[in-house]
């Protein structure tokens, strides 16, 4: 038997998972941090950043006009 409070975590199918790791809600690095994170790295113009699973989704406008994606961990603040 289970205890009540463990009971209402388990929620639908379309809920997500209370263990989920890396949700931004908990997030070490907020996504202004993040933004300027990759400004610095990229020397380019941010044109869109938004949260994705797991962190940050930042799109850059590069010097050489090259129009990139990165994907900054919202824990670790490491970029890929």
């Amino acid at each position: 038997v289970l205890p009540a409070a463990a009971d209402r975590n388990r929620g639908s199918r379309d809920d997500p998972p209370a263990y989920a790791p890396h949700s931004t809600r908990d997030a070490r690095v907020s996504l202004e941090q993040a933004i300027r994170t990759v400004q610095r790295a990229t020397g380019g113009r941010v044109l869109d950043a938004r949260e994705a699973p797991g962190g940050y989704r930042i799109k850059v406008l590069t010097r050489r006009g090259e129009v990139r994606v990165v994907h900054v961990d919202a824990q670790t603040g490491e970029m890929r």
